[in-house]
């Protein structure tokens, strides 16, 4: 699990959740008198280890005073248009700070707490980049860890202890705010949408600034079974990414890496890849986990992958596999189901983009292979 963010977590919680389901279920085979249900999923594999620098493990919030104060800031926040932006920040911290501690309890008394964090040999049992030799053997898989670094989880525990002097919230005024907001912008569906329209960057790296602390400390890997590699970026900056990948060797100043995945960072938001990152790393498939929320993907970091790819830019790019072909693959279209309106409308205006900016490229094609499918837009090149 790269950091606590709730949409990086709350699968995982439930996985071990039913594993401990089945658990229970298993101990109690042949006693007549246990009146529990079989669990609604089916079984999960093993689990053999459990990679996570947890909230619990970070700060000292026994009392669970930032919780609190995450969750009455995001339900206040997200009523008032000026502070859209701190919701958006603080949201996911909420749910996942809530996540995170409860994925706590249930190791603990899932009898699985042995199985945090095995690699590491830190008192606090996190998983930090501290020499060029993090290198973990996992299975059949050569795991590198890229980040994050001492400094990274340093920063995030300050960012931890100052929210509250930092974020404090003025309950009653931003509510009155909201309300009065609310009458002159029409309905939320329609403030949604404007906010992802104009909200867009306008070049690679552009709001890096803003990109939250627990999102910087990542947890990355570069996981090589011999014939392939794939690069997880969880929510880290390209910064983040390049300095682990430099520290390893894996990328120098004039060479850079090819691998066969890459899951595009954060969503495809532009402030978490930078120039440098698209000159540097390329893929033969490039995975964009993002449905049309907060502005993602974001139309200038697909137009700036492909243009250092194909683009105008390509001599520059360092990758020893530039000329190689890829495949975009988007995990949510316009004409998926269950989006809501403003994130239909959102994707429809990347892919309007894409047709624009791209179609009469050689070798680019687009396919739709429809809402059954694990992927929703797939494009070749």
């Amino acid at each position: 699990m790269s950091h606590i963010d709730n949409d990086h977590l709350s699968g995982i919680l439930d996985l071990v959740k039913t594993k401990i389901a089945w658990d229970v279920l298993d101990f109690h085979h042949g006693d007549a008198s246990f009146t529990g249900e079989r669990p609604r999923l089916p079984r999960p594999a093993s689990i053999q280890q459990i990679w996570h620098n947890g909230f619990a493990e970070l700060v000292d919030d026994q009392d669970g005073t930032i919780g609190r104060a995450l969750d009455l800031a995001t339900r206040t926040l997200s009523l008032s248009e000026p502070a859209f932006e701190l919701f958006e920040a603080y949201e996911n911290l909420a749910t996942g700070v809530k996540d995170t501690l409860e994925l706590n309890y249930r190791l603990r008394f899932g009898r699985m707490e042995d199985l945090l964090n095995r690699p590491s040999t830190r008192e606090d049992k996190l998983l930090v980049l501290s020499s060029a030799n993090e290198r973990h053997r996992v299975g059949e898989f050569d795991v590198t860890l890229l980040g994050p670094t001492v400094m990274e989880l340093e920063k995030l525990r300050l960012f931890w202890n100052d929210w509250l002097e930092t974020h404090t919230v003025d309950v009653p005024k931003l509510r009155e705010e909201a309300e009065e907001q609310s009458r002159m912008l029409g309905t939320s569906e329609e403030r949604a949408l404007l906010r992802l329209l104009l909200n867009q960057a306008e070049r690679l790296g552009e709001g890096s600034d803003q990109v939250t602390a627990p999102n910087v400390a990542s947890l990355t890997l570069l996981v090589d079974d011999g014939r392939h590699k794939i690069l997880l970026t969880g929510d880290a900056r390209s910064e983040e990414l390049l300095s682990g990948l430099r520290q390893h060797g894996l990328i120098t100043g004039d060479r850079g890496l090819h691998v066969d995945v890459l899951k595009v960072q954060h969503h495809g938001a532009a402030g978490n890849v930078a120039e440098e990152f698209a000159k540097l790393v390329t893929a033969d498939h490039y995975i964009f986990c993002a449905n049309g929320s907060h502005s993602n993907p974001e139309k200038v970091v697909l137009d700036g992958l492909l243009d250092f790819r194909i683009g105008e830019r390509a001599d520059e790019n360092l990758s020893p596999g530039r000329d190689r072909p890829f495949t975009f693959w988007f995990t949510t279209a316009s004409d998926t189901p269950g989006i809501t309106g403003s994130q239909k409308t959102f994707l429809k205006s990347v892919e309007r983009r894409l047709s624009e900016k791209w179609d009469d490229k050689p070798g680019f094609t687009r396919k739709y292979p429809g809402a059954a499918d694990p992927f929703s837009i797939e494009i070749e090149l």
